[in-house]
């Protein structure tokens, strides 16, 4: 009976023990690493919806602290930005990457594969609302500078030449041309298009634009809600925690079988308008797109 009685509270203990034990809600995972080009806002922020949306905790590293010591048992590698995309891993994992405008990742370096997370929603959804936005649109300027986003400058012509807008692709290599550049484009375009090019999107660049924009009432497109705050007509763009979900969904696939796609494309749009620049280029925004829209800056 007394033997009986300490197994019973021997095993009591156990449970307890098992109970009061500090589990996180969240697993571990090695077999899958995130790095960072650095400690900044954005990396962070889609980071952590990836963390929320993938649903176990992973190693992550940060470019800017140092070289990743990356697991021998690695399967996927989330890379989050440009530098971390193009950082020189070891072949065999899968390479994610996301928040990287412009820049290609040579697939035949990574023999487990290459998937990049546009940094735009798809072509078909942004153009959608750019003619919601301006149904009179035809003739689209893009505006662009950088040698890392010619690749998407060309596949971006090709996508807008199959839904029927004509594409006028137009490289700044000068920025002190810009104003020659813009005054070329006069009476040729419906609106002007800056896309996430860091060579390109700069104060100088963006003030020239948006002046050229409201003299000429030709709507000024941007890459981010911040610059339509600055006076840009509009943008249509995916928040930093969409990319960061959709790196989770691609990376649970990813675990389970094989990806026949390199690149995809978020499906959820972020709106933001300026009522005054719209105002200012002569078009009218309905009540309806303006209820519709996630940022409305008067």
């Amino acid at each position: 009976m007394n033997i009986a009685k300490s197994h019973g509270r021997l095993f009591l203990l156990a449970l307890l023990g098992l109970a009061l034990r500090p589990t996180p809600i969240l697993g571990s995972d090695d077999s899958v690493v995130a790095v960072l080009s650095s400690n900044s806002g954005p990396y962070q922020q889609a980071f952590e919806s990836f963390q929320k949306a993938f649903g176990r905790s992973i190693p992550s590293y940060t470019l800017s602290a140092g070289e990743p010591a990356i697991p021998s048992g690695t399967r996927i590698i989330v890379a989050f930005g440009g530098k971390a995309a193009l950082f020189p891993y070891p072949s065999g994992p899968l390479l994610i990457y996301c928040l990287a405008p412009g820049t290609q990742v040579k697939s035949d370096e990574h023999s487990g594969g290459v998937l990049n997370i546009d940094t735009n929603p798809s072509l078909n959804l942004t153009l959608a609302k750019f003619k919601e936005l301006q149904p009179s649109l035809k003739r689209l300027a893009v505006l662009w500078a950088g040698d890392s986003i010619q690749a998407y400058m060309d596949q971006k012509k090709e996508m807008l030449r199959q839904v029927g807008v004509e594409m006028i692709s137009d490289r700044v290599r000068n920025p002190d041309d810009l104003p020659d550049h813009l005054r070329a484009l006069k009476g040729k375009v419906d609106a002007i298009w800056l896309p996430p090019d860091a060579a390109m999107v700069t104060p100088k660049n963006f003030a020239t634009i948006k002046e050229f924009s409201l003299s000429n009432g030709i709507p000024f497109y941007v890459p981010s809600d911040g610059l339509v705050e600055q006076g840009a007509m509009a943008s249509v763009t995916c928040s930093f925690a969409e990319i960061g979900e959709l790196a989770a969904k691609m990376t649970r696939l990813a675990l389970n079988r094989s990806l026949t796609m390199d690149r995809v494309f978020p499906e959820k749009i972020h709106v933001a308008i300026n009522l005054t620049s719209a105002k200012a280029c002569n078009l009218t925004m309905s009540t309806e797109l303006v209820k519709q829209a996630d940022k409305v800056f008067p």
